[in-house]
Order: structure tokens, then C-alpha cells, then sequence
């Protein structure tokens, strides 16, 4: 007993004097991976002119079943990305799924240099292949990036986040840029893939630093020391359920809110959003989806997320006997 006090008296005392975050160097390695989480899901959606338009359509030659695959690209590629997703977020090796995905962008790139218009059909299924291991990849990577950043205060997992969104404003504008600056949509694709195996290369780097920051262990620490404790009062599986459960309980209305958000959102994105046209809008329509979809969509979510950090309309705290506002 005198041990598990004499551990949380240290942990309090290391929780409140940590050492700084010398540059922000960890918040920003951690906005990094947020960027490059989302990168794989960004770029597919954003290149749907590449796929849809180049890749998929061979004029008056294109067939029904191709032509199937063409109109609901972006519904395929939405189940094959969010399926996956969700089901890897239970598993966590990182290192190895980076360089998957960086693989996969490679794959991508070799596709986009060469002439699929003999087997579209091959192509597409490809192409489907690839987003179910990269998003397989990505659901590995995103769930070890917030185990990682739970150690840390809370502001580092809003760094992931505010990641997560500047990863499709970064996106978006490459890819009006490529749109802009490339001869023909084949070499913009090839650019703009590339783009992506650069980013996932930063991203992997960046994770070799973090242990390299004081900051980091210092908090790396207090959680192994929370993990002694735990293990000195014997708690096992069932216990560890039960305090899960009594704290969703207390959070069962922010949870399921924040659930919905992102169910009609992404219900609604990119497939129907992306299929909008433009009738007296005087803007090209090939930068119609690139602009008023894809980066629209996304700068807003990115400003939601920076507006939070100075304005909270609501705040609420946790206490003994439930959530107080």
C-alpha cells in the first residue's frame, strides 16, 4: 500500500513539473503524423479526375462494366478505405505499415507512368486492392499514433487532429496545383502521388526523433510508473472493463454526437459532395470538385479545429459523481 502512494505522490510531482517541449518539437512531430495518417484516404479522393476521367473512361469504347466502375469510383473506394479502417484499428505494430503505405504510393505511381486503356477492368480492381492496404495501413497507424500521443497532455492529441485536417488542405491544394502546372492528368498524377511517398517518408523519420525529446520521456515514464501501479493492485481484464464502461457512461452523449458527426459526414463525403456540378459558377470544371469540394471541405475542418484551441463555447470537467458543466 505505502508502495502505490509513495508512486502516485511521484507521478502527481512529475505530472506537474515536466520539462518543456523545447520548440514544439514534439507537438509538430505529432501534427506530422497526422498529416501523413490521412494522407493515403486524401489522395485517392482528390485524384478522382485521374480515376474517373483518365484511367476509367475510354470514350466510345468504354464498357458497361467499366463504365459501372467509373460512376461509383468514389462509393468503392469509400468502403474500401472506411471497411478496413476501422476494423486495423485494433492492432498496432507502426513502423512496418508506414513503409506498406509507402510501397502501395510506389504501386500507385508505376500505375499512373503506363497505359492501362487494355485491361481498365484489371486496373480498377488494382487500384481497389491497393486503397483496402494502404487504409488497412492507415487504421494501424492512426490507432498507434493516439495510443502514443495519450501519453502526453491533451494537446497533443488535438496536434494528430488539427493533422488529420491540414492533411486535406495540403492535399487539396496540391492537387489544384498539379491540375494548374502539369501538361496532361497523367503526369499531375504521377507528381502528385509522389507527394505522398515524400510526406510518409517525413513521418517515419519524425517518429525516431520523439524518443530523442526529453519532454517525450519524462511522460514516457509516468506511464510506465501508472502501469506498475496498476499491476501492484491486481487489475485485471474485467476490472479494466468496468472502468471503461462507468467512464462512458459519463460521456455516452459527447461519444455518441461526436459519432454522428463523422457518420454524416462522411456519408455525405466526398461521394455526393464530389458529384455536385456547377451551372453559372464561372470556374473551370475541372477545379470545380478540386476547390469547392475537396479543399472547401477540408479548410473548414481545419479552422473548426484551430477556432477550439482559443474559443470553447462549452467546457466541462469530470468529478466524483459524473460530468458537470
Amino acid at each position: 500500500m505505502n508502495l502505490n502512494f509513495r508512486t502516485l505522490e511521484r507521478v502527481e510531482e512529475m505530472e506537474k513539473n515536466h520539462p518543456r517541449d523545447r520548440f514544439n518539437l514534439v507537438y509538430l512531430i505529432m501534427v506530422v503524423h497526422g498529416i501523413g495518417i490521412l494522407m493515403p484516404w486524401n489522395m485517392f479522393i482528390n485524384a478522382k479526375a485521374y480515376f474517373e476521367d483518365h484511367k476509367l473512361n475510354q470514350g466510345n469504347e468504354t464498357t458497361a462494366e467499366v463504365q459501372e466502375y467509373s460512376t461509383n469510383f468514389m462509393s468503392y473506394i469509400g468502403m474500401a478505405a472506411q471497411f478496413p479502417n476501422a476494423l486495423m484499428n485494433l492492432v498496432k505494430p507502426l513502423l512496418s505499415v508506414i513503409i506498406i503505405m509507402v510501397l502501395v504510393f510506389i504501386l500507385t505511381v508505376i500505375l499512373a507512368m503506363i497505359d492501362t486503356n487494355e485491361w481498365p477492368g484489371l486496373f480498377f480492381w488494382v487500384t481497389l486492392g491497393s486503397a483496402v492496404v494502404l487504409n488497412s495501413a492507415c487504421g494501424v497507424y492512426q490507432s498507434s499514433m493516439y495510443g502514443t500521443a495519450a501519453i502526453l497532455p491533451m494537446k497533443y492529441t488535438n496536434a494528430i487532429i488539427f493533422g488529420n485536417n491540414f492533411s486535406g488542405t495540403f492535399v487539396a491544394c496540391i492537387n489544384i496545383l498539379a491540375i494548374a502546372l502539369a501538361p496532361d492528368i497523367r503526369t499531375s498524377a504521377i507528381y502528385y502521388f509522389v507527394t505522398a511517398i515524400v510526406v510518409l517518408l517525413i513521418a517515419f523519420d519524425a517518429y525516431f526523433i520523439l524518443p530523442l525529446s526529453k519532454f517525450f520521456r519524462h511522460f514516457r515514464t509516468i506511464t510506465k510508473l501508472k502501469e506498475q501501479q496498476m499491476r501492484h493492485q491486481n487489475r485485471n481484464c474485467c476490472s479494466m472493463l468496468s472502468s471503461y464502461w462507468k467512464v462512458f457512461k459519463e460521456i455516452w452523449v459527447l461519444a455518441l454526437s461526436v459519432w454522428f458527426v463523422f457518420f454524416v459526414s462522411l456519408a455525405l463525403f466526398p461521394q455526393i459532395q464530389s458529384d455536385v456540378k456547377s451551372l453559372h459558377f464561372p470556374i473551370h470544371e475541372h477545379y470545380w470538385p478540386a476547390v469547392f469540394c475537396f479543399l472547401n471541405f477540408n479548410l473548414f475542418a481545419m479552422l473548426g479545429n484551430l477556432i477550439t484551441e482559443w474559443l470553447r463555447v462549452v467546457s466541462f470537467r469530470m468529478v466524483p459523481h459524473g460530468l458537470h458543466y
